[in-house]
């Protein structure tokens, strides 16, 4: 992993997908084709646009900012749909892969806009954090770092932090719930610290 800011990612291991066809062939020629293997080695950011995904197919091409809904977890799956993988656009330029060894390929509950369950499960590759975006990215309540999930239905999904539960089989525990968690409203700062908490009377 690159541990500076760069618009082109290097994703730190690579990753065996498949790709729709339809994204990378003209139609005359995608015929019967359901999926096209590939390794997915890269991605690159664009504020403003998905997360564009580099690949090398078998055929030995390099295929450069596929969306991330033209790649599939599995070769079975047939998607033409056109919604996109998640509800936000690369927020800047530049940023970096996170990919803690603690979360890599967690379980995850992926809950909807609304922040309520939903039927639908996956497993955490890695996440995008931004560096330099707009006003919003800097300030703590709208600081999100992008999920990549892969889904149990074989597509992928793009998920800030707030749209899934991460269960851990050793740690983990209680009934499936959305908790209530206090929204980081405040910057921190160890210079003129002042306690968030009201003065005991």
């Amino acid at each position: 992993m690159s541990d500076h800011f760069a618009h082109n990612l290097d994703l730190d291991p690579h990753r065996y997908v498949w790709v729709n066809p339809h994204y990378i062939m003209p139609d005359h020629a995608v015929g019967e084709r359901r999926s096209v293997p590939a390794v997915w080695w890269g991605v690159s950011l664009t504020a403003g646009r998905t997360l564009g995904c580099h690949v090398l197919l078998e055929s030995r091409a390099l295929v450069l900012d596929l969306p991330l809904i033209a790649l599939h977890c599995r070769p079975d799956v047939v998607h033409l749909s056109s919604n996109p993988s998640g509800p936000w656009d690369c927020f800047s330029d530049a940023g970096e892969i996170v990919a803690p060894a603690y979360l890599d390929n967690a379980r995850v509950y992926l809950l909807d806009q609304k922040h309520q369950i939903t039927n639908e499960r996956g497993r955490i590759l890695f996440g995008v954090d931004f560096h330099d975006g707009n006003g919003y990215s800097r300030h703590p309540a709208q600081h999100k770092i992008l999920w990549v999930i892969a889904r149990d239905n074989g597509l992928f999904a793009w998920l800030p932090q707030d749209q899934m539960l991460v269960h851990e089989e050793s740690f983990t525990d209680g009934p499936l719930l959305v908790p209530k968690i206090k929204r980081q409203e405040l910057v921190w700062r160890n210079e003129g610290w002042r306690d968030p908490q009201p003065a005991a009377e």
